[in-house]
């Protein structure tokens, strides 16, 4: 991939894209239906597994990116989360719908009012690792700033939050790659079909950005870096008030307690509570 073809720009674009943001602001709850393997990740190694968007469900969302794919640039690496309190059955099908899923829930705390998902959960002081099948991670910084000491060093990850926006069309597709050198950071992979709103997503976002870039230096040396099948994003929960699980409504009692005792003695830094789901006992697995 290719670093250094576009300039990251901030204006919003989409109208839709700029209320629904600052709507965002006020939630409070985010959750993640996935496995008892991905918890572990998250809980014992504190570290977030963004994907590539590439591999996201709508195909039509990925034609908003297609230049970018088509000319072997640098693309988003997401992690999506459920914004609604309430368990939804599609997400349990589709995303943990066996007997070792989990709902991972992270309630965000009220003291120092941290803006966004990723502002409360990434943790700035370490290092966001490309992984790729056969190959040792690769290490990469969050900030603009030079690092010798990095394989990569004029390449950083920059990280936002941002609430999925679903819509059949787009007034102007140039709202996502507004021109053959920009790049709108503002509405970059929030865009989904309307059949996808029970979703009710919000997504952490990662995308590969050049330290050269200044407001007055728009022409830089492109950066090859490898694909990478997914990126794992450093995390901690000083910011989190509880993290809540939830089994899938298909897990065995005796996974239950296995859970509950591997986060246990993990002795994690915040109010982690379990509960069994919702739809437990009503409704049958075909």
């Amino acid at each position: 991939m290719k670093v250094g073809n576009r300039i990251p720009v901030v204006g919003v674009h989409d109208e839709d894209a700029r209320k629904l943001l600052e709507q965002s602001k006020t939630w409070k709850c985010f959750s993640q239906y996935t496995d008892v393997e991905a918890l572990l990740c998250i809980l014992k190694n504190k570290e977030l597994k963004v994907n590539c968007i590439k591999n996201v469900d709508d195909i039509k969302e990925q034609s908003y990116l297609q230049p970018l794919i088509d000319n072997d640039e640098a693309i988003p690496y997401i992690s999506c989360f459920d914004y609604s309190t309430d368990e939804s059955i599609p997400l349990w099908n589709m995303y943990a719908g066996d007997k070792y899923g989990v709902k991972i829930q992270f309630e965000l705390s009220h003291i120092g009012s941290p803006k966004s998902l990723s502002d409360a959960l990434i943790d700035q002081s370490r290092y966001v690792k490309g992984c790729r099948p056969g190959f040792l991670p690769v290490e990469f910084g969050q900030s603009l700033h030079q690092d010798p000491t990095m394989e990569y060093p004029k390449v950083w990850v920059h990280i936002s939050t941002k609430p999925v926006v679903y819509k059949n069309s787009l007034e102007n597709v140039g709202y996502q790659l507004p021109a053959n050198n920009l790049l709108n950071w503002s509405t970059l992979a929030t865009i989904k079909s309307e059949h996808w709103k029970f979703q009710n997503e919000i997504r952490i976002i990662a995308d590969f950005s050049h330290t050269d870039y200044t407001s007055d230096n728009d022409n830089v040396e492109l950066i090859e870096i490898p694909y990478f099948e997914y990126l794992l994003l450093p995390i901690h929960f000083h910011n989190i008030s509880k993290i809540s699980i939830t089994f899938s409504p298909w897990m065995g009692q005796e996974t239950k307690h296995m859970v509950e005792k591997c986060v246990e003695e993990l002795g994690i830094d915040c109010e982690c509570d379990f509960s069994n789901s919702y739809f437990d006992g009503i409704i049958r697995k075909k």
